[in-house]
C-alpha cells in the first residue's frame, strides 16, 4: 500500500513509480547493511544437520531421483515461456532467442548430470531405512507455492487494473484497494505457521487452506461491478487470507520433511511460486479477469487433490527434537574428525 501511494500522490508524474521504486531500493539496502550487522551466522555446529552434497538434492530411491529431475525441468524451464512472449512482442530477435532456448537447455542438461551424479552413488551403496523421506511430500509442497505464491505474485499484479475497469476507481484508489491483498501478508502468513504449529495435523492444515484458495478465487470469479465496492474488498481480503496463510503452512511442514536437505527443498518449493507467477501471467495474456480467477482456483483444486494422494504427515513434526538418522550420526562424526584433525596439521 505505501508504493503507491508514494508513486501516486507524494511524487506523481510519470516518473512517480520510478522514484518510489528507487526509494524502496534504498530501504532495502539500508536494511541489509542492519541485518548484516545485528544477525548471528545460523543455528551452531551442534544443532545444523549438513548435507552430504549441496550441487543437488538428495533422495531415497531410483524412482525418487527420476521424480526429482521431472521437477526440476521446470524451474528453469520456464524461462522458456518469457522468451517465447518477449520474442512475440518483438523485443528479442530470433538469433536472441535461440541463444537464450539453448541457454535454457544447458542449464537444464547441467541440473539434470548434478542430480545424477549426486545421487547415483548413494542410490548404488543403498539408502539406510532410517534415512528415508518422501519425495511426493517435497513435490505436493511444490504445488502448494506454485498455486498459492505464483497466485499471490500474478494477481497482485494484475488487480489494481481489475478494480479501476470494473468500478471505474481512479488509479489512486485502485492501487491502493488491490494493496490490501498483499497487505494481509503480515497477518494470514505467520498465522499459517503458527496453525500449523498448533493444530497438531500439517498436513489437514495444508489441505485446508489450499480449499479455502479455490473457495476464495471461484468467489472472485463472480465478482462484477453490480457488486457492492465493500463486498468485493472483503472477498479480496478473505482470498488473501487463505493464500498468504498456505505460504505459511507449506514452510511449516518442510523444516519436518528432512532436516539435513530443509534448504533445498525450501529452494525448490519458493522457486515454484515463481513458476507458478510467470505460468498464471503468460496464461492471463489471454483470458480476461474472470476466466483468470478462475483458472487460479482451479490450480489450488488441483494442488489440493496432489497433497491429499502424496503429502504424508511428517514423522515427528511435533517432536521436541528433530530425528537424527544414521547418516546424519555419519556425517557429524565426518565433521567432528576434520575439525579435531586441523590443529594437529597445524
Amino acid at each position: 500500500m505505501t508504493l503507491p501511494t508514494i508513486a501516486l500522490t507524494m511524487l506523481g508524474g510519470e516518473d512517480g513509480w520510478r522514484w518510489a521504486i528507487a526509494i524502496s531500493a534504498i530501504v532495502m539496502a539500508a536494511y541489509g547493511v542492519f541485518y548484516w550487522f545485528a544477525i548471528t551466522d545460523g543455528p551452531s555446529a551442534t544443532s545444523h544437520r549438513k548435507t552430504r552434497k549441496a550441487m543437488a538434492m538428495e533422495v531415497s530411491t531410483w524412482g525418487d531421483m527420476i521424480k526429482l529431475i521431472l521437477w526440476t525441468i521446470p524451474l528453469v524451464g520456464c524461462l522458456a515461456i518469457l522468451v517465447w512472449r518477449i520474442q512475440d512482442m518483438g523485443f528479442l530477435s530470433v538469433n536472441g532467442a535461440l541463444i537464450a532456448y539453448l541457454a535454457i537447455v544447458a542449464i537444464v542438461i547441467y541440473q539434470i548430470v548434478q542430480i545424477i551424479r549426486v545421487n547415483v552413488p548413494i542410490l548404488k551403496k543403498g539408502v539406510p531405512e532410517d534415512d528415508k523421506y518422501h519425495f511426493n511430500s517435497v513435490a505436493a509442497l511444490n504445488t502448494t507455492y506454485f498455486a498459492n505464491f505464483g497466485a499471490e505474485l500474478a494477481v497482485i499484479s494484475m488487480l489494481p487494473m481489475f478494480f479501476e475497469q470494473t468500478w471505474g476507481l481512479s488509479a489512486a484508489a485502485a492501487g491502493l484497494i488491490a494493496a490490501s491483498f498483499a497487505f494481509v501478508n503480515l497477518v494470514a502468513r505467520p498465522m499459517g505457521g503458527a496453525v500449523s504449529d498448533r493444530m497438531g495435523n500439517r498436513r489437514f492444515v495444508m489441505l485446508s487452506y489450499m480449499f479455502g484458495i479455490g473457495i476464495g478465487f471461484m468467489l472472485m470469479g463472480l465478482m462484477n461491478s453490480n457488486w457492492p465496492l465493500i463486498v468485493a474488498i472483503a472477498v479480496t481480503i478473505f482470498t488473501s487470507f487463505f493464500v498468504q496463510g498456505s505460504e505459511g503452512a507449506t514452510f511449516g511442514i518442510i523444516p519436518s520433511i528432512k532436516r539435513r536437505i530443509t534448504g533445498q527443498i525450501s529452494g525448490m518449493a519458493g522457486a515454484y511460486g515463481n513458476v507458478g507467477a510467470v505460468v498464471y501471467l503468460t496464461i492471463f495474456t489471454f483470458v480476461t479477469p474472470t476466466q483468470f480467477f478462475y483458472i487460479l482456483a482451479g490450480g489450488a483444486f488441483i494442488s489440493w487433490v496432489v497433497c491429499f494422494i502424496w503429502l504424508k504427515e511428517p514423522e515427528g513434526a511435533f517432536d521436541e527434537e528433530y530425528y537424527v538418522s544414521s547418516v546424519d550420526r555419519m556425517i557429524e562424526e565426518q565433521e567432528l574428525a576434520k575439525t579435531q584433525a586441523k590443529p594437529q596439521q597445524g
